[in-house]
C-alpha cells in the first residue's frame, strides 16, 4: 500500500505540473486568438472587398488573395491547436481527477488494513490473555487432581492395612469376570483411563479410573456382589462408596449426589448405591482395583455393543 501511495502521489505531481503548462500556453493560445478574432471582426470584411474590387491588376489581386489565404488557414490552426490544448487539458483534469479518486482508494484501504491489523493485535492479546488464564486454570487443576489422587491411594491404602473386621479380605470369584462385568451407571466414557494429556497446556495427566457420562433420574450399581468398606464423603471426589470383593479386589464409585449403603452393608450384583449429580456433575467416577492397584474398568466391564 505505500508503495503504491507513494507512486499515485507521483503521477499526481507530474500531472499537475502538465496541466500547468497546458494551462499557461491555453491561455496564450485564447488571448491570440481573442486578438485575431478581434482584427477578423474589425477588418476582415473590409480588406476582402478592397482585395477584390480595388483599381488593381489582376496579378496583385491574385497575390493578396493568396495572401488572405494563408492568413485565414493560420488563424484556423491556430483556432485548432486552441481546441485542441482545451481537449488535453480536459483529459489531463479528468485524468487528474482519477488519479486524486485511486489515491483515496488506496488511503482508505491502507487505513482499513492498518484499523483491521490494529484489531487483529487486540484480539490476539484478548486471546493470549484468556489462553495464559485457562493454562494457569489447568495447572491449578492437574495439581489439584494429582493431590487427589494421592489422597485417595493414601486411603486405599489405609483400608488395606486395616482390620480384618473393616476390611473383610474375603475369597470371592471376582477375578474370573474379566469382560464380564456390568457397568455401574449407562452412559458414554467421558475421561478414559491411562496416561492422557491436557489440552491446552500439553501436560501429562494420570486417570486411574474413568469417568462414566450420566443423564437425569439414573442411578448407581454395584458391578458385582461384595461388602461396603468406605460411604462417605470424600474431599475432590464428592459422595463415595467403596466395596470391596474379596481376594484384594475392590471398587469405587464417586461424585454421588447421595449415597444408600453405608459401612458394613453386604451388596449383589446391580443393587443400587446411590445416585450421581454431586454439585450437578454429569457424570461419576469410576475405578477397579487389586491389592491397591489401579485397573483398566474398561477391560473388566462388558463390551458394548
Amino acid at each position: 500500500h505505500a508503495s503504491n501511495l507513494k507512486s499515485l502521489k507521483a503521477d499526481i505531481a507530474s500531472k499537475e505540473v502538465a496541466i500547468h503548462h497546458l494551462k499557461n500556453q491555453s491561455r496564450q493560445r485564447r488571448d491570440l486568438v481573442a486578438r485575431r478574432l478581434g482584427a477578423i471582426y474589425r477588418t476582415g470584411q473590409m480588406r476582402l472587398l478592397r482585395i477584390l474590387f480595388a483599381n488593381r491588376s489582376p496579378a496583385d489581386i491574385a497575390e493578396d488573395y493568396h495572401l488572405f489565404k494563408r492568413v485565414v488557414q493560420h488563424d484556423r490552426n491556430l483556432l485548432a491547436s486552441f481546441r485542441k490544448d482545451q481537449s488535453s487539458l480536459a483529459q489531463d483534469l479528468n485524468s487528474l481527477e482519477t488519479l486524486h479518486e485511486q489515491r483515496q482508494q488506496q488511503i482508505n484501504q491502507f487505513k482499513a488494513s492498518r484499523e483491521t491489523l490494529q484489531a487483529g493485535r487486540r484480539l490476539k492479546n484478548r486471546l493470549l490473555t484468556k489462553l495464559k488464564r485457562q493454562q494457569g486454570a489447568m495447572s491449578e487443576e492437574l495439581t489439584t487432581l494429582k493431590e487427589k489422587s494421592a489422597r485417595l491411594a493414601a486411603l486405599v491404602k489405609r483400608l488395606e492395612s486395616a482390620p480384618a473386621s473393616k476390611y473383610t479380605q474375603a475369597s470371592g470369584d471376582f477375578s474370573q469376570q474379566k469382560g464380564r462385568l456390568a457397568w455401574p451407571v449407562k452412559g458414554r466414557i467421558k475421561v478414559p483411563f491411562g496416561t492422557g494429556r491436557l489440552a491446552g497446556l500439553g501436560t501429562l495427566y494420570d486417570s486411574q479410573g474413568v469417568e462414566i457420562a450420566v443423564s437425569d433420574n439414573q442411578s448407581i450399581h454395584a458391578i458385582w456382589s461384595g461388602t461396603v468398606i468406605y460411604a462417605n464423603a470424600f474431599r475432590g471426589f464428592g459422595n463415595m462408596i467403596i466395596v470391596d470383593h474379596g481376594d484384594n479386589f475392590y471398587t469405587l464409585y464417586a461424585q454421588a449426589s447421595s449415597l444408600k449403603k453405608s459401612v458394613g452393608d453386604s451388596v449383589t450384583t446391580g443393587e443400587l448405591l446411590g445416585y450421581p449429580g454431586y454439585e450437578d456433575a454429569k457424570s461419576i467416577y469410576f475405578e477397579i482395583r487389586h491389592h491397591g492397584t489401579p485397573l483398566n474398568p474398561l477391560t473388566w466391564l462388558k463390551p458394548r455393543s
